[in-house]
């Protein structure tokens, strides 16, 4: 079976960093799961993140941007 991961491209509003947060797709998770532990790992590591935009895997690992 494939893992299916799922970028969210993030902006920190204080430096503008602009940075990755992945999240395993499981069966049991919904979107809105996923995207709610992004945002959990997103607060952890910067103080005013901001969502910017979901961005497919293969095409978030072209940015070169960290990825929490």
């Amino acid at each position: 079976m494939d893992k299916k991961y799922l970028d969210y491209l993030f902006e920190d509003v204080d430096s503008g960093e602009l940075f990755f947060v992945e999240i395993e797709k499981t069966g049991s998770k919904s979107m809105t799961d996923c995207f709610n532990e992004a945002w959990d790992i997103a607060l952890e590591n910067f103080d005013n993140p901001q969502f910017v935009e979901k961005v497919a895997p293969e095409l978030a690992e072209t940015y070169g941007y960290d990825t929490y």
